[in-house]
């Protein structure tokens, strides 16, 4: 193999999350009393209810049977089949909305899905995608789309790139859908009391008016707001109950979580009625899910379906079996679901059927459960990144000039990489905008660490689920659009089935395993837990062993000790002449020989495989001590002092980042990156000492 013709990084980068939205007009009928809305475009924001992606593109999971019943395959919605978000879509004549952080094979000309399942309108709970940090992200995304379409706008050259854009005047005639609420609820429900939920609600209520009257001010106008469905009524939840007599009511719900239900939707109409009255540019229709569903409950025999308690997949009666799962009870497997879920009302035992979501969809499109009561096509009659949105400016400003989404005042390491082997740069492959993975993919979150705990949720572990989620996706869509010439644009992003096991794969994580520990527990358990970080790594490169990975190009941890943010967190500790804490930069060395050793024992167990391994710490360490020679002011400065270090937040950067090391404490910058990326590219701090370019057999 004389040529590495696919990149996958695992890294430490940064996240964006799902959400969805429409734009819209008004277009007259020959009624001229009717105006009927054409949306250019749908944003949702959500939970599991409205979920297209999210969370099986982020968190790998939503896994088979789900989709059987229309999509075939994998859909990433928890149900057998479409959503009520899919039927909203299918009546107002527009393609099924990808999820924001789906990014293979996605296309936001006409919306996008920023719900993901498990999520709430407050911080905490299931997931951490709450409703503000979608809302954060719709922001990015705006931004960021509008930014890529103006740059597409000058060049001609892209034009499929464009066309998979919104435009930039859709935003404001978008429609808006809001779904979410019920896992504030079923949180409290299972970890608090029954009272302290219903003592929430005012609070809760209030961050939702919040992350409305940012879309407001972002341009939103026009917005379709479900309220919470029958809790009590959701089979996972009779089980779960501690049943008391008189606490059931005929349907066999739970009659306490469904009267905090409705009063949670009492509370959220009052609420829209507020936002009618403050937001007078806006137009918002109030959506009573509780009814449409609890209506379909009460009526489940006429309508063919069998026992509301009676669910398609998985089981909470003895065991416990999640769909999806499969469980080895008395020696019998258990995975397949029910042999007809359109008999069913709920699917799993939270989420309602295809069928069911359909019947409910019917309820509520043309009107007849909503707030003022106008179908879904006429509800506007009037005038009209990425995870966690923290990579902000002034990050890029030397290079990119605006928002790059690295760490830094411009390039990182991984970009002089990609530079040297004449490779664009990575897109980040949760950054579904305008990303482009024909060349490689990158796969690395900002706080990352190869144990499941730390800074951050996406470890190591999971980053590689993604990868492999990510190879498996690509090579569906890369056969079907193989047999369809109308998409050669779309398959011309992605890599192809054969460049995976020709690809470069760098692996550059474990500082934040250190820096946790650091911060956490004491530096003794920190040695003490090198060998477990070090075992779940081994297991991380044999997976992507197994999916056929081949080169591997991976970084020991630099000197911890030397960041402004340790030295001055930490300054009560013994230094040396360069004003590292030396017991931290001890045991990254540790750290360091036992990863090397590592290495070596993989090079034993994996013989079809080639490892290079960089010496990371030394070539910081060299630019460090060497400061001043190389231009560079005190090691303890840096440019951009965000965190707070010492006492003080700026804003504002220095006037000249290339002056400093460190660019905001922890981060280095593009100047010292450079430099950095120089010496280990050509393979003097390497082992086996080849440049990269020659890294592979």
């Amino acid at each position: 193999m004389n040529s590495m013709r696919l990149i996958h990084i695992l890294w430490c980068f940064n996240l964006y999350v799902a959400c969805t939205f429409i734009q819209v007009s008004s277009e007259k009928n020959g009624n001229s009393n009717s105006s009927k809305c054409v949306y250019p475009a749908i944003y949702n924001f959500g939970d599991s209810n409205s979920d297209t992606g999210t969370v099986y593109a982020t968190f790998t999971g939503v896994q088979s049977p789900n989709g059987i019943s229309f999509f075939g395959n994998i859909s990433g919605r928890a149900s057998d089949g479409r959503l009520i978000i899919d039927f909203i879509t299918e009546e107002l004549k527009l393609p099924y909305l990808s999820a924001y952080l789906n990014s293979v094979g996605s296309n936001y000309r006409y919306g996008a899905n920023f719900a993901v399942g498990g999520a709430s309108i407050r911080p905490g709970g299931y997931s951490p995608f709450h409703l503000g940090l979608q809302v954060s992200q719709f922001i990015l995304f705006k931004s960021h789309t509008k930014i890529l379409f103006n740059q597409l706008s000058n060049n001609r050259t892209e034009p499929p790139l464009k066309s998979g854009l919104p435009g930039p005047e859709d935003f404001s005639k978008a429609l808006y859908t809001i779904d979410i609420g019920q896992n504030d609820l079923a949180y409290g429900f299972r970890h608090t009391s029954e009272e302290q939920v219903q003592r929430s609600i005012p609070e809760i209520l209030s961050q939702l008016s919040q992350a409305v009257k940012q879309l407001y001010n972002e341009g939103a106008r026009v917005f379709w707001i479900h309220n919470t469905g029958p809790i009590g009524c959701l089979p996972f939840n009779y089980f779960s109950y501690e049943h008391k007599k008189g606490n059931l009511d005929a349907n066999g719900c739970v009659k306490p979580q469904n009267k905090i239900a409705q009063e949670f939707n009492k509370k959220l109409k009052d609420q829209v009625s507020y936002l009618r009255r403050k937001l007078l540019q806006a137009k918002f229709t109030y959506v009573d899910m509780y009814k449409a569903k609890y209506e379909l409950i009460s009526n489940a025999r006429s309508r063919g379906f069998v026992s509301l308690l009676d669910f398609c997949c998985g089981s909470y009666t003895g065991y416990r079996i999640n769909c999806g799962t499969k469980e080895i009870i008395n020696g019998t497997v258990n995975r397949n679901p029910c042999t007809n879920p359109s008999q069913h009302i709920i699917w799993d035992g939270i989420h309602y059927s295809q069928r069911a979501n359909q019947l409910i969809a019917e309820k509520i499109i043309h009107g007849s459960f909503s707030d003022p009561p106008v179908p879904i096509g006429n509800a506007y009659t009037g005038t009209i990144y990425a995870t966690y949105t923290s990579v902000q400016p002034p990050n890029g400003i030397s290079f990119f000039g605006n928002i790059s989404g690295r760490a830094s005042d411009g390039r990182l390491i991984i970009d002089s990489i990609t530079e040297e082997l004449k490779l664009p740069y990575l897109s980040a492959y949760l950054n579904s905008v305008g990303s482009n993975y024909r060349h490689g993919a990158n796969f690395a979150v900002s706080g990352a660490s190869i144990r499941p705990r730390g800074y951050h949720l996406f470890n190591l572990g999971l980053q590689v689920s993604q990868f492999i989620l990510f190879k498996s996706h690509t090579k569906i869509l890369f056969n079907q659009l193989s047999n369809n010439r109308t998409e050669p644009s779309l398959k011309s992003g992605l890599p192809r089935p054969e460049d995976f096991s020709k690809a470069l794969y760098t692996i550059d994580i474990g500082q934040n395993d250190l820096a946790h520990g650091f911060q956490y527990t004491s530096e003794e358990q920190v040695q003490r837990s090198i060998p477990e970080i070090l075992s779940n790594f081994s297991q991380s490169v044999k997976q992507l062993y197994n999916e056929g990975a081949r080169v591997f190009w991976i970084h020991n941890t630099g000197p911890i000790g030397c960041l402004p943010f340790n030295y001055y967190t930490y300054k009560h500790k013994k230094v040396d002449a360069n004003d590292c804490v030396k017991s931290q930069n001890k045991i990254a060395k540790e750290f360091n020989k036992k990863l090397k050793d590592q290495v070596s024992q993989l090079r034993k167990e994996l013989l079809q495989a080639k490892f290079t391994y960089v010496d990371m710490y030394k070539a910081k360490h060299e630019l460090i001590s060497n400061a001043k020679s190389q231009g560079f002011v005190s090691r303890l400065d840096f440019c951009h002092n965000l965190y707070g270090i010492n006492g003080t937040v700026n804003r504002y950067p220095c006037t000249n980042p290339s002056q400093y090391i460190s660019w905001d404490g922890i981060h280095y910058s593009q100047r010292a990156n450079q430099l950095i990326a120089e010496k280990i590219i050509h393979g003097s701090f390497s082992h086996p000492q080849v440049p990269i370019g020659n890294a592979c057999f």
